[in-house]
């Protein structure tokens, strides 16, 4: 599962992926002390299916400069590139079918 965090001012995009890769996702907002949710989650099961529309979001969120942090197991990604964020998310998924390989 892979999990893309964003500000909650950016739900379009989350709303995008959901709407696309429905049976695959779930959102998540945490609240901040002030009861404003700040950070929005949303969790995709990362499937050949999945990957090109999130990585089609995730360059467009890149280049509008909108904050957006990658979770994938143990590793983080943020900050990155529009073609670095793309080549990590396909590295993802080539580790994701080694290990159903293995």
């Amino acid at each position: 599962m892979i999990i893309i965090e964003m500000n909650s001012a950016d739900a379009q995009y989350a709303r995008k992926i959901k709407e696309n890769c429905e049976q695959n996702t779930g959102i998540i907002t945490q609240q901040s002390f002030s009861g404003v949710s700040d950070v929005l989650q949303i969790g995709i099961v990362l499937t050949e299916f999945a990957l090109p529309f999130v990585a089609g979001v995730v360059t467009e969120m890149i280049r509008q400069r909108k904050k957006i942090k990658i979770k994938v197991g143990d590793v983080e990604i943020e900050g990155l590139g529009e073609k670095n964020a793309l080549e990590k998310l396909e590295q993802l998924l080539e580790r994701k079918s080694t290990d159903k390989e293995v």
